[in-house]
């Protein structure tokens, strides 16, 4: 899959034509900072802090009590970004690289091969039509039977391909069915210690993400909302859309705000305390335990709030 990624670049670049101007091209120098500034929000009652953490991490998590979440390993998190000005998309790239390092997913160094795609296209339909086409490789799963491209309503799609992973590193393989004595589909993982109450025998490593965003409405976004959301997409499981009118205070939201509406300018305290909790700790916790971690550790920073933007 890395070298199905590293391969990509001159391809989409005679499949996207890349935007001729940009809004905010002008401006990016004001845009990318060295610092990163994480929005904070009032405290919320323990009640209010407890329902809108539940529901930030259950929309954007896929938790499965006897499956693990899925990461990317140690120095794999590579974004790559097409389709707008060559200096916006090497200044997107090098933002959601700034920003996975600190919320602790330790991305790959500078001259890797991409494993979180962005795309900015015209049309994200006929785009994904042509895309699957002449790239089928990124529409087969590496981990289910079959690979099914969830639709979203607005601007943006995005999907990813993860593989399960035994305790030593390599890939679960699936029996064939050619022998009577196994079905079609078992999987066979090598293990020395076994699973447990606590965590399970495998990871889930996720090998290569794909974003693809309208860019007609970009006008007057940063080059860090830009960013900042493609990051959060890549790293978490489902569209956000079910957040909007939350109260959620996420950069998730960005694309959807309306016009003369109040937008977060980048990830938000809540979007780097998730994603830190996310990458803290055992690979292969359970979905359960590791959703309620998740869900603890935005209570308590609901319920801390933030007055002011912090830098980190």
């Amino acid at each position: 899959m890395k070298t199905l990624a590293h391969a990509l670049a001159f391809s989409l670049a005679m499949l996207i034509a890349p935007a001729s101007t940009f809004a905010q091209d002008g401006d990016t120098e004001a845009a990318e900072t060295n610092d990163i500034l994480v929005t904070g929000q009032r405290p919320l009652t323990d009640d209010e802090a407890r329902i809108l953490a539940q529901r930030y991490v259950g929309e954007l998590t896929v938790i499965d009590d006897d499956e693990t979440l899925a990461l990317y390993e140690p120095d794999t998190y590579c974004p790559g970004v097409v389709g707008m000005t060559q200096r916006v998309n090497v200044a997107i790239r090098d933002r959601m690289r700034k920003v996975a390092e600190a919320a602790g997913v330790e991305p790959a160094g500078p001259d890797c091969q991409t494993s979180a795609l962005v795309l900015f296209v015209d049309d994200k339909a006929s785009f994904i039509e042509l895309f699957r086409q002449t790239h089928p490789e990124y529409f087969r799963s590496m981990k289910e039977r079959r690979f099914t491209l969830h639709e979203e309503p607005g601007p943006v799609v995005s999907w990813r391909l993860a593989q399960e992973m035994d305790e030593n590193g390599n890939p679960v393989q699936r029996t064939s069915g050619v022998s009577k004595a196994l079905p079609r589909g078992v999987k066979i993982v090598t293990s020395y210690s076994g699973g447990s109450r606590l965590r399970a025998m495998m990871s889930t490593a996720i090998a290569v993400s794909v974003v693809v965003i309208e860019r007609g409405d970009l006008n007057g976004f940063s080059i860090d909302q830009l960013a900042d959301y493609a990051l959060m997409r890549t790293l978490t499981d489902r569209s956000p859309e079910k957040l909007e009118g939350s109260g959620a205070p996420t950069i998730l939201t960005v694309l959807s705000t309306p016009i003369g509406g109040t937008a977060y300018g980048s990830v938000t305290e809540w979007d780097l305390a998730y994603l830190k909790e996310r990458y803290e700790g055992d690979p292969r916790m359970y979905g359960d335990r590791k959703g309620a971690s998740l869900r603890a550790t935005l209570r308590d920073v609901a319920k801390t709030g933030r007055d002011e933007n912090d830098d980190q």
